[in-house]
C-alpha cells in the first residue's frame, strides 16, 4: 500500500485499509482478525484500517475530508477492479462511471469524492513462481501466487514446511499469527 501510494503521489499519511467485518468462506477472517494479520505482517498502524460496512464507500474515512475539494483514491486487486468495476466500461448511456481509473485522473479536470472516485490497480504479487523455493513449488501449480493460492497453501502446506512458507509470502514468521490465519482456513 504504501509502495503503490508513494508511486501515484499520493500522501501516505492519507492512506487506510478499509475492510468489512463479514466473513464467508473465501474470507474467513473477521475485522479484528484483519487487523491483527495487517497490522502485524505488513506493519500497517492499527488507526489506519478502518472498519466499514461498505470499504468502497469508506464514509468513515471520508467523513474527514473536504467533500467539495479532495478526491478519494482505492487500491483495488486486479479481480476486484474486473468484477466490482466491469474494468471501468462506460454506463449504458455512455457516462462515466462514478469509480475510475486514477490513470485518467486530470488535476485540472478533478472531481471531488462526491462526483468521483479513482481506483489504482494492484497488481498480483509481483514475485515470480521461479522464486518460490524448491520445497514449496507444489503449493502453487496453480501458476501464480494470488490470494485464492496463498490461501490454499496455507491451508494444506505439510507443518514441516509450515515456517518456510508464512517466511517466504510475509518476510517472518509469527507463531500467534500463524495460528490465527491457519484456524479459519477450511
Amino acid at each position: 500500500m504504501i509502495k503503490i501510494a508513494k508511486e501515484n503521489n499520493i500522501p501516505v499519511e492519507d492512506c487506510y485499509i478499509v475492510t468489512s467485518d463479514k466473513t464467508e468462506a473465501k474470507s474467513p477472517y473477521n475485522f479484528n482478525d484483519k487487523v491483527k494479520i495487517i497490522s502485524g505482517i505488513f506493519g500497517v498502524p492499527e488507526g489506519n484500517i478502518v472498519q466499514d460496512e461498505r470499504p468502497y464507500n469508506a464514509t468513515k474515512v471520508l467523513d474527514k475530508y473536504n467533500k467539495d475539494n479532495d478526491i478519494a483514491v482505492y487500491f483495488v486487486g486486479i479481480d476486484d477492479v474486473e468484477t466490482r468495476f466491469s474494468n471501468f466500461k462506460p454506463r449504458k448511456d455512455g457516462s462515466p462511471q462514478f469509480f475510475q481509473p486514477l490513470k485518467d485522473y486530470v488535476q485540472e479536470n478533478k472531481d471531488s469524492f462526491i462526483k468521483r472516485s479513482y481506483v489504482v490497480e494492484i497488481p498480483d504479487d509481483t514475485r515470480k513462481l521461479d522464486d518460490v523455493p524448491e520445497n514449496l513449488n507444489e503449493y502453487f501449480s496453480d501458476g501464480e501466487i494470488s490470494g485464492t493460492s496463498v490461501r490454499n497453501a496455507l491451508k494444506n502446506v505439510t507443518s514441516d514446511l509450515k515456517k518456510d512458507l508464512f517466511i517466504f509470502l510475509f518476510g517472518k514468521y509469527d507463531k500467534t499469527l500463524d495460528k490465527l490465519i491457519s484456524s479459519k482456513l477450511v
